[in-house]
């Protein structure tokens, strides 16, 4: 897989909404775009990618395996993207120091996108639509303590270990929030 450019942001929602639907239809419905639009944005997020994220079947939509993936990876790079952005607003700088949290976050963002979508696709076999409680709330209470962890870097008077501390924070709080 070899990125030309970068997708558009807009083209990872319309692909979240998809894949949840299985349906270009009900996911223009929920972005109050039209399936054209919808159908559209695919194409261009498949182009810019270089591989194919769904199997299109007569009523319906399946993911590919790199489909999958993507969707576990969706609430990562959202993440990623609104704590670059929350740092640039608040001014903290992208440092080596703070580079260091970037794997951490991505590992936690990971971690809990693979068990959100493990269990999506087991209920959905099931016929039912949305995760299981127990998973939303052992992710949640994963996401928080790890919060918690790396909050108290922040206690510190250490200008590194302070802002190492608030970009994890950040981080996984907004890969969770996503």
């Amino acid at each position: 897989m070899r990125l030309s450019r970068p997708p558009p942001l807009r083209n990872l929602r319309a692909f979240c909404a998809a894949a949840r639907h299985r349906s270009f239809k009900a996911a223009a419905d929920e972005l109050f775009l039209t399936p054209s639009a919808v159908s559209h944005q695919m194409k261009e997020l498949e182009e810019a990618l270089g591989v194919r994220l769904f199997e299109r079947k007569t009523r319906a939509l399946e993911l590919t395996t790199v489909g999958h993936t993507l969707l576990a990876l969706a609430p990562l790079v959202a993440g990623a993207v609104i704590t670059l952005g929350v740092m640039g607003i608040v001014g903290v700088p992208l440092n080596p120091a703070n580079m260091i949290g970037l794997p951490m976050i991505v590992g936690v963002g990971v971690d809990n996108g693979v068990h959100v979508l493990h269990d999506y696709l087991l209920r959905r076999r099931e016929g039912r639509s949305t995760i299981s409680r127990a998973i939303g709330r052992g992710v949640l209470v994963k996401a928080l303590t790890t919060m918690i962890g790396f909050g108290t870097l922040m206690v510190s008077s250490h200008r590194g270990l302070f802002g190492l501390g608030f970009i994890l924070t950040l981080g996984v709080g907004c890969c969770m929030v996503t």
